[in-house]
């Protein structure tokens, strides 16, 4: 069977928020879970909050352009574990009903791109998401992940890459 768009996006999509949701729940067991929320790797940049807000935010602009609907405003209000918890599952069972051959359909579609306030012209759907969007989710997964070691959180490699190397194909 051919790797697919839906492959290249949704499913790794499916793994990112698998990881951090992952994350999250051990964040949430620790002594100093509620001095995590808010910490961030430097004082120049964004707590753990709002990184997952971010993987929220552009995952939710991905499932969109790819099943070709508008996207769900996502707010960057999250204060709580369980809020973060339920937003991610929320998002994991979107990214769960996603159908295949619409994915797959909507590749070529052309679009306006932009990174932040700058217009990247239009590009395709595939482009976008697995070229802007994508590394960006990542981005921001692994910044929370740095966030958590910072504070102490016992981790390994593993707790970041097992969702991905588990996550469903379909």
């Amino acid at each position: 069977m051919p790797y697919t768009l839906y492959d290249g996006s949704i499913v790794q999509a499916k793994g990112a928020i698998a990881s951090l949701i992952h994350l999250v729940e051990l964040a949430e067991k620790q002594s100093n879970a509620d001095a995590i929320l808010t910490a961030s790797l430097h004082p120049t940049m964004k707590p753990f909050t709002f990184q997952i807000f971010v993987v929220l935010w552009l995952t939710e602009m991905m499932l969109a352009k790819l099943t070709g609907r508008e996207a769900a405003s996502v707010e960057n209000n999250i204060t709580t574990y369980t809020e973060a918890k339920e937003r991610l599952g929320a998002l994991q069972k979107a990214l769960s009903e996603a159908d295949k051959d619409v994915v797959n359909s909507n590749g070529d579609k052309l679009g306006p791109v932009k990174m932040g306030p700058t217009d990247l012209g239009e590009h395709t759907a595939a482009y976008h998401c697995t070229s802007i969007l994508l590394p960006n989710v990542y981005f921001h997964l692994t910044t929370a992940y740095g966030i958590m070691r910072k504070e102490g959180v016992p981790l390994e490699k593993v707790d970041y890459l097992t969702s991905f190397v588990k996550a469903p194909t379909a």
